[in-house]
């Protein structure tokens, strides 16, 4: 009987603990948020002070803090602090520093949780963006044996010197992620540059290809390797995606990102007049279409998401400026120009502005194919309009000019002079 008893009391306890270490903490900690208030506007840089009072019922243990947009994805890192206590009134400053924000409305996100519960609170708050600026120039400069990329400011004071051991290819910038990428002969390297500090990253070598080509759409480089196939990575140096024309007897002569389509133009590793140009989707890596026009297409702009001007030469020595519309595959040609095309850039989606051999820079409408000369006797090897700053910059020999841009006509407003012949350049901003 006595053992019957003791095992009963035994089994009470038993069951009595057993029920108490199952009870959990069911109740939500409390948020009171005195600030910021809703819908308040903030400048980038700005710095949020935050004031709330937190309760729980036991006990508090982290509070994280994350800005998101309307989508609620995060534009910045969250950051997580440990919290002690039932009640504590809370106060932090929390600093807009993701310079790359866009004008526009996120949430201001707090997570409380008391370790088993959680407690959200979402304030709206408006962002207006950090200023674009120009910080200065990337020149690419030298002939086929001695090369240089040379990194100058606003004033052309040079900053920065990267000597190339083997000849120069290409180059491009992100100004995203702050990076310059350039290709050179020796071991056929993609290499990378930090554009704030002047350090070097990471590199991509031998690949085993001649006359590597690269191009960025910011948030990925391209890089071509062996019959005529490209890889991407992302701006850390890890490989993204490849995309495989697979001609064994081609090699990428130029690479082109043009918005959501790459465009790589092959030519024959012996018979320079045979050429394609393959047009790739960026985000599946698919291949679209391929012009099997003999054509050296030297550049390609996006026009909208799903069009593309072409920007090409044939051999006899003309060049086309046409528009290839990926959805309906409709490829319309509005413009020939007898003298050879040799670079071309946007003002907007209807307006190009080109040079040519025979020294000239004209303006071409798309939609009624009008055409302007605005400067002649010019001998230009590449064009960037600067929209930003409604600013032509055209490498001229071993200069550097920079126009004013009118609706129909250009005018001189400074020149830079290189020690060297220009053969590339890239304007650094700050974002």
């Amino acid at each position: 009987m006595k053992t019957l008893v003791r095992l009963f009391l035994l089994m009470s306890i038993t069951l009595f603990i057993s029920c108490k270490k199952e009870k959990k903490d069911t109740e939500d900690p409390q948020l009171t948020m005195y600030s910021p208030a809703n819908g308040t506007t903030f400048n980038m840089f700005d710095t949020i002070k935050i004031q709330a009072q937190f309760t729980d019922n036991v006990e508090l243990s982290s509070i994280s803090i994350s800005l998101r947009d309307l989508n609620g994805i995060s534009v910045q890192p969250s950051g997580t602090q440990a919290l002690s206590g039932a009640s504590r009134t809370y106060s932090t400053n929390y600093i807009l520093y993701e310079y790359r924000i866009k004008t526009g409305d996120y949430n201001l996100e707090l997570l409380l949780s008391d370790g088993e519960n959680t407690t959200t609170k979402t304030i709206p708050i408006h962002i207006i963006e950090s200023p674009t600026y120009l910080k200065g120039f990337y020149l690419a400069q030298g002939d086929n044996t001695s090369s240089s990329i040379k990194k100058y400011d606003t004033n052309f004071v040079n900053t920065a010197t990267f000597n190339l051991s083997s000849s120069y290819l290409n180059s491009d910038i992100s100004n995203y992620h702050q990076q310059l990428y350039y290709t050179e002969g020796a071991n056929q390297a993609l290499k990378t540059v930090d554009a704030t500090t002047n350090q070097s990253l990471w590199t991509i070598n031998s690949l085993g290809v001649n006359n590597s080509k690269c191009a960025t759409d910011n948030s990925k480089v391209f890089f071509s390797k062996d019959q005529g196939n490209i890889v991407s990575y992302n701006h850390e140096g890890t490989l993204v995606r490849s995309y495989l024309s697979n001609e064994l007897d081609y090699y990428a002569k130029h690479v082109f990102a043009c918005g959501k389509y790459l465009v790589v133009n092959l030519e024959h590793n012996t018979v320079s007049t045979t050429r394609k140009t393959v047009i790739f989707e960026i985000a599946s890596g698919i291949v679209k279409y391929v012009f099997t026009d003999n054509a050296e297409c030297i550049q390609a702009l996006s026009r909208s998401d799903n069009e593309i001007y072409l920007i090409t030469t044939n051999n006899s020595g003309s060049s086309l400026i046409g528009n290839f519309n990926i959805t309906t595959l409709n490829y319309n040609q509005p413009h020939t120009s007898t003298s050879k095309i040799t670079s071309a850039t946007f003002v907007d989606a209807d307006n190009i502005l080109f040079c040519t051999e025979d020294g000239n820079i004209k303006q071409f409408t798309y939609s009624n194919t009008n055409l302007i000369t605005l400067l002649s006797g010019t001998n230009t090897s590449k064009l960037f309009f600067a929209e930003k700053s409604n600013r032509l910059y055209a490498a001229q020999a071993k200069n550097l000019v920079v126009y004013n841009k009118s609706a129909f006509a250009l005018s001189f407003d400074k020149q830079y002079v290189s020690s060297d012949t220009i053969r590339n350049f890239h304007l650094i901003y700050n974002k």
